[in-house]
């Protein structure tokens, strides 16, 4: 699962910068600003996630999973 993950990031990214691909794929190129809002958003599920669990777990709703 991880390498399926590393790989297909990496071709993603490839499509993005690669200018041959992007026009055949209808993208355009990210500025450096561009990137950092989608690396944030990207990192922000795992912040609200880690969030909610810490939530769950002080509820104590977590506990029975009948």
């Amino acid at each position: 699962m991880l390498w399926a993950s590393l790989i297909s990031t990496l071709m993603l990214v490839l499509v993005i910068i690669i200018p041959g691909l992007n026009d055949w794929f209808g993208v355009s190129h990210l500025s450096g600003l561009q990137w950092g809002i989608v690396i944030a958003a990207a990192l922000a599920i795992i912040v609200i996630v880690e969030f909610v669990k810490l939530f769950v777990r002080l509820s104590g709703k977590g506990k029975n999973w009948d």
